[in-house]
């Protein structure tokens, strides 16, 4: 996890109920865009593959829940 101070984190639920935290690192190109970089754990424990398609919602007291889309 980065520790920049421009780098925002959050945690990620599973359905184990696993919490996961990484950092997200800022583009810095005006987008307001963030790139993540998910854990191979993680991905390997919901079987998420690379190519996947996931869908980002806000979910309660600042968390964001991924999922993939069916």
């Amino acid at each position: 996890m980065s520790n920049d101070k421009d780098a925002d984190s959050f945690a990620l639920k599973g359905e184990s109920k696993n919490t996961w935290r990484v950092a997200c690192e800022h583009t810095n190109d005006g987008s307001g865009d963030v790139i993540i970089s998910l854990p191979d754990e993680l991905c390997d424990a919901l079987g998420w593959t690379v190519g996947d398609v996931l869908k980002i919602e806000l979910g309660c007291e600042n968390t964001w829940v991924l999922s993939k889309k069916k």
